[in-house]
């Protein structure tokens, strides 16, 4: 796992801002029923809840394998950032598997961003909720890669300091 500390040093003034971030990688992307322009049977409601649990359980399983049991704790705010890598050859991944590869990086939220959110950043313990309490900015952004083993999604949740 990674626990970094990042200080970033403002040039208009002499103030000096260290966030507190933990990293960690999620080798799956979600199922085609999470997305919301999926049509008829991919869309269906068991589907969608199976797709949900099999996402949330990487997501927590990876979390634990690569941070142990002792995740770090993040009091306060702070800002996630959900980095999708994800294969677009279309000779890789046509009729492969049943992964969502999306390409507007607005659809890494929602159904496809809840579960890494509920079972990576908030039952491990990173975050006590995902609300806006606890989560000042969520943002989605997209990583092509050039092999299907490269696929996964990249968490950061970063601190913010002095709220």
């Amino acid at each position: 796992g990674i626990r970094t500390r990042r200080t970033v040093t403002a040039e208009a003034s002499e103030s000096t801002l260290t966030a507190f971030a933990v990293s960690f990688w999620v080798p799956a992307l979600g199922g085609r029923s999470l997305s919301t322009n999926a049509r008829g049977a991919k869309r269906n409601p068991h589907a969608i809840s199976a797709a949900k649990y099999a996402l949330g359980d990487a997501t927590y399983f990876s979390v634990l394998a690569q941070l142990g049991p002792d995740v770090p704790h993040i009091d306060g705010r702070a800002d996630v950032f959900l980095d999708y890598h994800i294969c677009f050859n279309q000779k890789l991944t046509r009729n492969v598997d049943d992964c969502y590869r999306f390409t507007d990086p607005s659809n890494g939220g929602g159904d496809v961003a809840k579960p890494i959110m509920d079972y990576g950043v908030v039952r491990t313990g990173i975050l006590d909720d995902d609300n806006y309490k606890h989560v000042r900015f969520f943002t989605c952004g997209i990583t092509p890669v050039e092999t299907l083993a490269e696929e996964g999604v990249r968490v950061t949740v970063t601190e913010v300091e002095g709220e």
